[in-house]
């Protein structure tokens, strides 16, 4: 059972960018969304116009990928976007703009260790996974009393949204990177009360499919 008057968040992935689509590792780089990137964006920020829910607010990662899709959510929602910082995508260091192939020849197979065990693999440049799910927590407490007492939407980034995964789940996070998918431009829901966290869905993209289909 889960709490009734619990306050819905609905985690968002921003829509692919260039690099999503080469298959280059972005981490805290800056690219834009590809035209895909905004239609997926608005498919997802559509899929809330549907609900008739009018009480909304809207938090985003200052990264331009997520940037670009909160606006899509600003325009169909009539809300300003609040931006955190702390939700960035974990910062990969010398590995971003990179794809798996390259990584792998120039750090020794590094993604393939990677594949194997991804907390225990040193890249320059980058955040430990330990330094990033405390990072992602912090932003968390300074984000719950900031909640809308209705409905509120984050856009962020995959390994964001499986950091909070993992410790909502308390579930591995090495497991869940690996594991789970989270696609651009899909919605992830949760419902928050005053004791805990209630997972409703995962990577929800019908509301792109339906778009796309269109």
């Amino acid at each position: 059972m889960f709490e009734k008057n619990g306050k819905d968040v609905y985690l968002i992935r921003h829509g692919e960018t260039p690099w999503n689509f080469s298959r280059k590792i972005q981490g805290q780089k800056n690219p834009p969304l590809t035209k895909l990137g905004r239609r997926q964006a608005g498919a997802a920020a559509g899929y809330f116009s549907h609900l008739r829910r009018t009480d909304f607010k809207i938090f985003s990662s200052d990264l331009k990928r997520a940037r670009e899709t909160a606006k899509c959510f600003s325009e169909v929602l009539h809300k300003r976007i609040l931006y955190e910082k702390g939700i960035r995508e974990i910062a990969l260091g010398d590995w971003e703009g990179m794809t798996p192939e390259e990584v792998d020849f120039h750090f020794d197979d590094g993604f393939k260790k990677w594949l194997l065990k991804p907390s225990r693999i040193i890249i320059p440049g980058a955040e430990t996974i330990k330094d990033f799910q405390a990072r992602v927590k912090k932003a968390w407490d300074r984000l719950l009393p900031k909640l809308h007492d209705g409905n509120t939407v984050i856009v962020t980034h995959g390994g964001v949204i499986t950091a909070l995964l993992a410790w909502w789940l308390k579930a591995d996070f090495d497991t869940l990177i690996l594991r789970l998918v989270i696609d651009n431009g899909s919605i992830t829901h949760v419902r928050v009360s005053a004791t805990r966290v209630i997972v409703m869905s995962i990577n929800s993209v019908s509301h792109i499919h339906h778009f796309l289909e269109r």
